[in-house]
């Protein structure tokens, strides 16, 4: 009995440090100012910053079998005010809808590239893509079809990488919040945004990548694309869920920084029906419990070296997505109540602290009206997530892309915020 007690009070201990530990950092971080580059210059980063040069950049979009969808993308990467890049628009079976729209564009800046053989996979495209650039580019911006970039999009990530910073996430914001599903979406990225990518950059330590929207110098890129954890699977033909985790564990465990710029704006489709929720989260998840023991050696990278980006990183990633933090929390609740009474009072105060700090946290990100008055849609949301557990073995065999509908401009959403 008593060594069960204590199973009880450690597991208790790590749920109540996961769900408290959130918001003591975005209590130190709220007292900080929001640098979006840190002060890391050296090699190549320095030379292109005193030179005041522009990067030459790769837009690398990757598309699965909607092309039309990607449309409002292109248009509004074409309308950057960046004066050197190049759109690169890999077309995985895809039809031929949207040969229409590219000819109409006919600019030199946008190259189509459609596979003779399907890929089926994000990582294969991004490598597809990268081996038919078609001159050398300094950096590579990762987009999925669905985004749509502001103006200013490439030029405030091509500063943070001439600020010395090898790789730079920007911010995603809801492209819709029509539904209570795309509400609950919005608000657990406006989030993750202030958690897992704002906090931590005041902080100096590294953001979260979030699959897209993030740039990289291309010499970075390369090393990610021949990394064993993608080469391998690659070669295998494996599925590779976790492409985003790979990158940024990738990135924090040679010693670098990923900052985040929350005035980089990409706007990105949010899940609309419960489907959509159930299978982007079982890959989510899946993504998530993979990860565990390649967070658990950055944690430890960070205990052993004094890394200070490393160790609070590997504690950022290897903290549960919120529901099922909230759900272990419950459940380890109810068993203290009758063997460890103690320990559940604590489990009860710290889940009261994590909400709070969820409020704090979509107080601080400036969550709009529409996200505010979705909030009824969270119990569904949740529930398809508990659901999305059922599925995690197919994760490991089938990517479960999410279907893309949306297709609406920079005009439209202006005038859905008005």
């Amino acid at each position: 009995m008593a060594m069960l007690y204590w199973i009880l009070a450690l597991a208790s201990a790590v749920m109540a440090f996961f769900l408290v530990f959130p918001l003591a950092m975005n209590l130190v971080a709220a007292l900080r100012s929001s640098p979006w580059a840190g002060r890391a210059r050296a090699g190549r980063g320095q030379a292109d910053a005193d030179a005041g040069q522009s990067m030459d950049m790769a837009a690398l979009i990757t598309a699965y079998k909607q092309l039309d969808v990607a449309r409002p993308l292109v248009e509004s990467l074409l309308h950057q005010d960046h004066p050197r890049f190049q759109v690169y628009l890999v077309a995985d079976q895809c039809p031929q809808a949207g040969t229409e729209w590219y000819e109409l564009l006919h600019d030199p800046r946008l190259t189509l590239l459609r596979p003779d053989a399907p890929l089926n996979s994000k990582v294969r495209s991004l490598l597809y893509g990268r081996e038919r650039f078609i001159r050398k580019h300094d950096a590579v911006a990762v987009f999925d079809p669905d985004n749509l970039a502001t103006p200013s999009f490439l030029r405030k990530l091509d500063e943070a990488l001439q600020d010395g910073f090898e790789a730079v996430q920007g911010r995603r914001a809801a492209k819709n919040t029509d539904s209570a599903y795309a509400g609950a979406d919005a608000a657990g990225e406006l989030y993750k945004n202030f958690i897992e990518r704002e906090a931590p950059t005041r902080l100096g330590g590294s953001a979260s990548i979030a699959g897209s929207g993030m740039a990289l110098r291309t010499a970075r890129f390369d090393s990610w694309l021949a990394s064993p954890r993608i080469a391998r699977p690659l070669a295998a033909g494996a599925v590779i869920p976790a492409e985003d985790k790979i990158l940024q564990n990738h990135l924090v465990g040679q010693g670098l920084r990923i900052p985040f710029r929350w005035d980089a704006v990409l706007y990105d489709e949010k899940v609309e029906e419960g489907e959509q929720v159930t299978r982007q989260r079982t890959r989510w998840t899946y993504s998530w419990f993979e990860n565990i023991p390649h967070a658990g050696r950055i944690l430890l990278r960070g205990l052993l070296r004094l890394d200070g980006n490393a160790l609070l990183f590997g504690i950022y990633t290897l903290i549960p997505p919120l529901f099922l933090l909230l759900l272990g929390t419950g459940l380890l609740f109810l068993v203290d109540l009758f063997l460890a009474p103690v320990w559940s009072i604590v489990l009860a105060l710290a889940g009261v602290l994590f909400v709070a700090n969820i409020l704090l946290s979509l107080r601080l990100a400036k969550a709009p009206a529409s996200v505010w008055r979705k909030f009824y849609g969270l119990p569904m949301f949740a529930y398809r997530q508990v659901l999305s557990l059922l599925g995690l073995g197919k994760a490991r065999t089938d990517f479960l892309v999410t279907e893309k509908r949306k297709q609406v401009g920079l005009d439209d959403i202006k005038r859905e915020e008005e």
